[in-house]
């Protein structure tokens, strides 16, 4: 109308009236037709996993009873009915409400989706996923005292013309007490029937090997429901309880090597978050916090700077998660099963990170390395808020990528990414050569594929001479139980008894063999390097301070004779400490001497594995 021209009164009345009239007109959008709705959960990418996944999900931290029934066709050949039987109490409340209120319409809106406490966060998974795999739902129910018997012909219901009523059921009844124990086994609760399985949904292999495939699915997505509550639920497939997987993080093998990181999200002035590491290494007794900067890193923090995050104001209230006495938003927990005898070539975790909110599986986040080295490392990544899981891209089938570009998405993969680089085992690395002391030291067995290349040398130097060199008594840790050293425990301490200088392989002159990084330690040396410095002048002071100590207690070397019926205390061998040679000397006495070394090691390389604890472990093994 703008672009044409008025060329007098009767051009001015049309325009008016047409004006007029468009000002009263009023457009109706509308809903989607069913046909849309059931098309888009079809074509949404949901396997028979997921959509079974989803109609346990309400009940599983409800019930205390769920019951999964799979019945296959005649033939074998395919699936004929689904039955999921559970004793919520309420049963499918609110099912005589209207419009959104009602749990069957697709955008059913409840306090409950916004609860951190619940599972349930969209109000479309269960209505999706029937769709996504069958033609027909049967639903019994008890809501207080009334039993209610509710249909959905998904055939049927496409046909119908009228939008609105395309959504309501095909048939709706009250029934008896009597009709609804023919459906269902509990006094209480709701059962849900799947019938018309859609053909394409699973293949031939699948079906033979169905109820397996089922029960691996069920114990992967709700093993830590299952484990907190194995005292009130069961949860059975086809009549056989469904089991929680054995936590590999608390095993013998593993948990040595296990450290747990507690990520806080405060608010800064300006309202942006801030993100506060913590880890934990309760085998070392280690802990640290954390501070991520806007160089895309995480730097130590402590003192005053560390008071002040921690008052800053929380990002989120609601949906925290805790582990020990520290309470934040994010737990992340990572271990290496190099040593650990139920991961094979055929389960190893590959870096991958499993995601869970309240102890619900939500996908993965895959952080492998090039060369394989994170191919042992297992970790997982717990979270609660509902509002955070929407910052990593969390969707209504319960799945997340991290592919949303935000700070909170890049702090906690920089998180993660550090965790996992710290747990990878190369056994050309002097990180694998620290895993692999330890493991002995907690007669942990050591695959010989795992052995570190500088102890595999070693201990091919050794077969290669007709007698193993004596290895002082104080040096032998024996087997309890055939009372004879181990070929991992002889390799081990006959290492450890050749860097000190003690027995045939010792060398002449004191040179240090550095070994070049592989390509994925650089970046943790140098980040290693930057919190050495940060607490360099502190741990000088403390070492100063023991060698003196220890100075003060030494008490004078006696040369008297050792009695006759007692095994001397003497290495018989030559001792290079300390950048010197030295003949035949008594164990007591170069004690000292080597703590003193091992420091001096500490202060001028920079390595923070050698600790007081591990001094004061490495004597005890010697004298035990």
């Amino acid at each position: 109308m703008s672009s044409q021209t008025i060329n007098g009164p009767a051009d001015h009345e049309q325009h008016n009236e047409l004006y007029n009239r468009s000002t009263e007109m009023q457009i109706f959008v509308g809903a989607q037709h069913i046909r849309s709705k059931i098309k888009h959960a079809r074509n949404n990418n949901y396997t028979f996993k997921n959509a079974l996944n989803e109609l346990v999900d309400y009940p599983i931290l409800i019930a205390n009873n769920i019951d999964i029934t799979l019945q296959k066709n005649g033939e074998g050949t395919g699936l004929y009915k689904i039955k999921i039987s559970d004793d919520c109490p309420g049963g499918f409340e609110h099912i005589l409400d209207k419009g959104f209120k009602n749990p069957f319409n697709f955008g059913y809106e409840t306090e409950y989706h916004t609860n951190d406490d619940t599972i349930s966060e969209f109000g479309t998974g269960m209505k999706q996923s029937v769709v996504s795999i069958s033609d027909k739902l049967t639903v019994v129910t008890k809501v207080n005292d009334s039993y209610f018997l509710i249909q959905f012909e998904y055939q049927e219901m496409m046909q119908e013309a009228d939008v609105m009523k395309s959504y309501n059921p095909t048939s709706f009844r009250m029934i008896s007490r009597e009709e609804y124990k023919q459906y269902h086994p509990y006094e209480q609760g709701s059962t849900l029937i799947l019938e018309s399985i859609l053909r394409n949904i699973l293949s031939l292999s699948t079906i033979e090997n169905l109820e397996k495939n089922i029960q691996e699915s069920l114990t992967n997505t709700y093993s830590k429901i299952l484990y907190k509550r194995k005292n009130d639920l069961i949860l059975k497939l086809n009549g056989e309880q469904i089991h929680e997987t054995e936590d590999i993080y608390s095993t013998n093998e593993c948990r040595p090597f296990t450290i747990r990181i507690v990520i806080i999200i405060k608010k800064d002035l300006k309202g942006d978050p801030v993100f506060l590491e913590y880890s934990i290494n309760e085998e070392e007794n280690k802990k640290k916090y954390r501070i991520y900067n806007n160089t895309g890193r995480y730097k130590i923090v402590k003192g005053q700077d560390l008071t002040d995050c921690l008052k800053l104001e929380n990002y989120y209230e609601n949906g925290k998660i805790s582990y020990k006495d520290v309470e934040g938003m994010i737990l992340i927990t990572g271990t290496g099963t190099q040593f650990s005898s139920k991961i094979n070539d055929t389960n190893l975790p590959k870096g991958e990170t499993n995601i869970y909110r309240q102890g619900r599986h939500q996908g993965c986040l895959t952080t492998g390395s090039a060369n394989g080295a994170k191919n042992y490392v297992k970790t997982e990544l717990e979270y609660n808020n509902k509002c955070l899981g929407k910052q990593y891209g969390a969707n209504y089938n319960k799945t997340i990528n991290f592919k949303k570009d935000t700070l909170f998405t890049k702090a906690t993969q920089e998180s993660i990414n550090n965790l996992t680089t710290s747990l990878q085992y190369d056994t050309s690395t002097k990180t694998a050569e620290k895993f692999y002391l330890k493991a002995c030291e907690l007669n942990i067995k050591v695959p010989e594929s795992k052995i570190p290349t500088k102890y595999k040398t070693q201990e091919t130097s050794i077969a290669s001479v007709s007698d193993k060199p004596e290895i002082p008594k104080k040096c032998e840790k024996k087997d309890e139980e055939s009372n004879t050293l181990t070929d991992v425990e002889y390799t081990s301490q006959h290492a450890l008894a050749e860097e000190l200088g003690i027995g045939e392989g010792a060398s002449d002159d004191n040179e240090t063999i550095i070994e070049e990084p592989v390509e994925e330690q650089v970046e943790e040396e140098a980040e290693e390097e930057a919190e050495e410095e940060a607490e360099e002048e502190h741990e000088e002071k403390e070492e100063s301070k023991e060698e003196s100590e220890e100075e003060a207690e030494e008490e004078p070397v006696e040369d008297t004779e050792e009695p006759a019926n007692e095994p001397v205390d003497t290495i018989s061998q030559p001792c290079d400490v300390g950048g010197y040679r030295r003949g035949p000397i008594k164990v007591h006495e170069w004690r000292s001497t080597l703590e003193k070394e091992l420091k001096r090691i500490k202060t001028e390389d920079g390595e923070d594995d050698i600790t007081d604890p591990d001094i004061l472990k490495m004597f005890n093994k010697l004298n035990n």
